[in-house]
């Protein structure tokens, strides 16, 4: 998935990062990151949940009016620099690995 760039609320600490921003004018991602993980959650038609993360299980779960889908997931790479993110992860189907994917998301502040 490719979002174009946009505007966003940071919230930054040593060891934490808060992102939150509009995809569109119905969908609202607000990311926790750390160190060892990141939360998102995204709200809009759906809602969806995701933690990627090095130390605890990690999932995505997709809800709406027909119920709610859960996939768990595997990191294969977290890497967290200064102003970006990059997740290498598969989803597991039955404990095996299936589908990979790939999450990057990079910031810049304007202070």
């Amino acid at each position: 998935m490719l979002f174009k760039d946009t505007e966003a609320s940071i919230f930054e600490t040593e060891d934490y990062h808060r992102i939150m921003y509009q995809e569109n004018k119905d969908v609202t991602v607000v990311l926790d990151i750390t160190k060892q993980e990141m939360s998102l959650k995204r709200q809009g038609e759906w809602l969806t949940h995701g933690l990627f993360s090095l130390e605890n299980n990690s999932f995505l779960l997709i809800k709406n009016e027909l119920g709610t889908l859960q996939f768990d997931l595997v990191i294969e790479s977290y890497e967290l620099e200064e102003n970006s993110l990059y997740i290498k992860y598969h989803q597991l189907e039955d404990g095996n690995k299936t589908t990979k994917h790939q999450f990057k998301c990079k910031w810049n502040r304007r202070d």
